[in-house]
């Protein structure tokens, strides 16, 4: 139960970062190409002074990684993968296979760049990480919340919870 409790505040986190950062948020037009996202994607990576990652984004390791993370999903939260009316199982799984299948991100995916992330612990003390997080993320017409999938996460100096 601990362990659903960090992840949950982890995904909430996270979620938070996304939307106050700002950094990275790209809107894909209908039907575009995953590699011409990506292309894009690291366009901004260039930008930002974050060369060193483009290397790791290409099309078929970005593949892999949504592959990877819908799988975990059904790891880490088994009773939302496996309920056919949590969104997740109603939407999301679907339209990320989908992009995994066609190689064409939907006109409600962006990828978001995260370049800090900040951990609290229990005792309240903080730490700010610097390193990169990118997520695609997914909205829907049937819900005011979006999904987003991990694709890359390296951060230095972090531990894994």
């Amino acid at each position: 139960m601990k362990r659903m409790a960090m992840i949950l505040i982890l995904f909430s986190l996270l979620f938070s970062i996304t939307l106050s950062s700002g950094a990275g948020k790209r809107e894909g037009a209908k039907g575009v190409p995953l590699k011409e996202a990506i292309e894009e994607l690291h366009r901004e990576l260039r930008s930002k002074g974050k060369e060193e990652f483009i290397p790791l984004l290409t099309e078929k390791t970005v593949k892999q990684a949504i592959s990877r993370a819908i799988d975990g999903y059904g790891k880490v939260a088994p009773e939302k993968a496996k309920d056919e009316n949590h969104p997740w199982k109603k939407t999301y799984e679907s339209m990320y296979r989908n992009i995994v299948k066609t190689g064409i991100i939907p006109g409600n995916a962006s990828f978001d760049v995260i370049m800090k992330m900040t951990d609290t612990f229990e005792d309240g003390g903080q730490i700010t990480y610097e390193g990169l997080w990118i997520r695609l993320e997914l909205k829907s017409d049937e819900s005011i919340y979006g999904f987003s999938l991990p694709i890359l996460d390296a951060a230095f100096g972090r531990f894994a919870k």
